[in-house]
């Protein structure tokens, strides 16, 4: 059977943490020969393979997804965006010389609603995360946002959100806040129609806590080359 797929001008893919069992090549071999095949019928084609840090979690998964697709440009999304998220960047295009600069003018306070303020830092921001948070300061970056309940920045208290006129007293960001926070517009991820409420509750926690940032990615893409000529002036391969 032959599948006629057309031009492929860019392999954008990601895979979860844990996909690659001990002993197994898994998600990330798997998706190099995706890759191979694609580049044998589309030479042009840029690629792009976009994960969490998780080297000190999962060193085999880490390993194997180095020796697969080559080592990673790791960044905090903080940098540009109103979370903390160590994102690895596997691609034709993206380079060190491409992290952006630290954008100071974002606060927190911008995606939240009207009845709910950062709270004051518990604990101030540790590298390799960027630091931004100050102690005792209104938090700037939210935590990584993640699809749990039970997290530890959840359970400790840094991970929630002041309630405006009830000094003392915090709580979680709503669903809309976070989708704010990774530069979604709110409501975004609510899919209409999905019954009953708390699958798509459900739903929509796990997508915001396994998606990457919108800025994040509009940053990456935005330097991706318009042609394969281009990669050679910016000293690509």
């Amino acid at each position: 059977m032959i599948i006629a797929l057309g031009r492929i001008d860019l392999l954008a893919a990601t895979w979860p943490g844990a996909n690659a069992p001990r002993g197994n090549r898994g998600a990330a071999y798997h998706e190099e020969r995706i890759l191979q095949w694609v580049l044998r019928h589309n030479p042009h084609c840029h690629y792009i393979f976009a994960n969490t840090d998780d080297c000190g979690e999962r060193p085999d998964t880490w390993g194997i997804a180095n020796q697969s697709l080559g080592l990673p440009v790791v960044w905090d999304v903080a940098l540009i965006t109103l979370h903390h998220r160590m994102l690895a960047i596997r691609s034709s295009f993206f380079t060190t010389a491409d992290v952006p600069d630290c954008d100071m003018n974002m606060h927190l306070a911008l995606a939240l609603d009207q009845d709910h303020a950062p709270r004051r830092a518990l604990f101030a921001d540790n590298p390799p995360s960027t630091v931004i948070n100050v102690t005792m300061q209104p938090m700037r970056r939210y935590h990584t946002v993640d699809r749990r309940h039970h997290r530890q920045s959840i359970r400790d208290g840094s991970g929630l959100v002041a309630i405006v006129n009830s000094p003392g007293i915090f709580e979680r960001p709503r669903l809309e806040e976070i989708e704010r926070i990774l530069g979604f517009q709110a409501g975004d991820t609510n899919a209409p129609g999905l019954q009953p409420e708390w699958s798509r509750t459900t739903l929509r926690w796990n997508v915001l806590g396994d998606c990457v940032d919108v800025r994040a990615m509009a940053h990456i893409l935005n330097v991706l080359p318009w042609s394969p000529e281009s990669m050679v002036e910016r000293g690509g391969d």
